[in-house]
């Protein structure tokens, strides 16, 4: 309704990795951080985990193709992941899998003032007296922040929303790149940062609550983006941008494992540029799976291909 997108505002634009908005309405773009989600973070039992819990529900027949997100998650040799995907979920079937734990909650659909569409009508989350138990959720929807903001309200540490109309193919697209984000180790706050390089769309989208959630670990502990900036026969020109996690946050000290390079930086921060040949970029980008831009685009370091990176430039 008009009150509710009147609370939508659009912060100036910031030249840093992570953007966090501490104030009314919901930034588009941004965090909007809250001192009850950062309480939660302090107070928030770490428990050993054997597995990582993922809950994809499509409750869109014409989203289908998104509910391949599934095969996105878990695609780590260290870590199991333990993946449900529903169909088409009743308003009750909606509840049970709300108060279900799960590491992340991925809904597929649509939002209305009613609420979360369900085979058998809406189910407005704002209704619930229980609290829910996903940690973390995309609304991958339309206008899902009011829901989302719900979840939040309701025992949710953090999640991502939209603000506002997002067609299908761009919703889809978009929800499959900040799966494989999700699964390298970025925070949601990072991830929505990276998806606005590409997508434009993604400036529709929000994070709510605690943006410095993680679904996982990078492997390499910091969370990379290498940018190839140019190609020749000989080098690869690159720059690297370091995000913050949990266990590298703000000023920590990282080395990037490239032949040649021996001096410390302070993370999170683009560094570069670095030439290397494309033996090394191959070896390099083997020791995990990163996300890769080239010419704007994102990209990932498991499939692409070096050697016709060259001869298409």
């Amino acid at each position: 309704d008009a009150s509710a997108r009147s609370n939508i505002v659009s912060p100036d634009p910031v030249d840093t990795i992570e953007h966090a908005w501490v104030g009314d309405g919901y930034p588009l773009g941004a965090n909007k951080a809250t001192a009850q989600s950062y309480r939660r973070r302090i107070e928030r039992d770490v428990e050993e985990r054997t597995s990582i819990g993922v809950t994809v529900v499509c409750n869109d027949e014409q989203m289908r193709e998104e509910d391949v997100v599934a095969d996105l998650y878990g695609l780590r040799d260290l870590l199991t992941f333990d993946i449900e995907v529903h169909y088409d979920l009743s308003r009750d079937q909606l509840v049970q899998v709300l108060e279900t734990p799960t590491d992340f909650l991925h809904y597929i659909g649509h939002v209305e003032e009613r609420g979360m569409q369900c085979s058998d009508g809406y189910l407005d989350v704002t209704s619930l007296d229980a609290e829910v138990a996903p940690d973390a959720f995309l609304l991958n929807a339309c206008r899902s922040y009011e829901q989302g903001q719900a979840l939040i309200d309701r025992g949710s540490y953090g999640g991502v929303v939209t603000l506002a109309e997002v067609g299908n193919a761009a919703a889809t697209e978009l929800g499959r790149t900040l799966a494989r984000l999700l699964n390298c180790g970025f925070t949601l706050r990072s991830s929505l940062s990276i998806l606005k390089d590409e997508y434009m769309t993604a400036y529709r989208y929000t994070v709510l609550g605690d943006g410095g959630m993680t679904l996982c670990h990078a492997d390499s502990g910091a969370p990379v983006v290498s940018e190839i900036e140019s190609v020749s026969e000989d080098t690869i020109r690159l720059f690297l941008r370091y995000y913050p996690s949990e266990s590298y946050g703000m000023g920590s000290l990282i080395i990037p494992l490239l032949e040649g390079v021996s001096q410390y930086y302070l993370s999170p921060r683009r560094i570069g540029p670095f030439e290397v040949s494309r033996s090394d970029l191959s070896e390099f980008f083997g020791l995990e799976i990163q996300p890769v831009l080239v010419d704007g685009k994102i990209h990932w370091s498991d499939d692409l291909d070096l050697k016709r990176l060259v001869t298409d430039r």
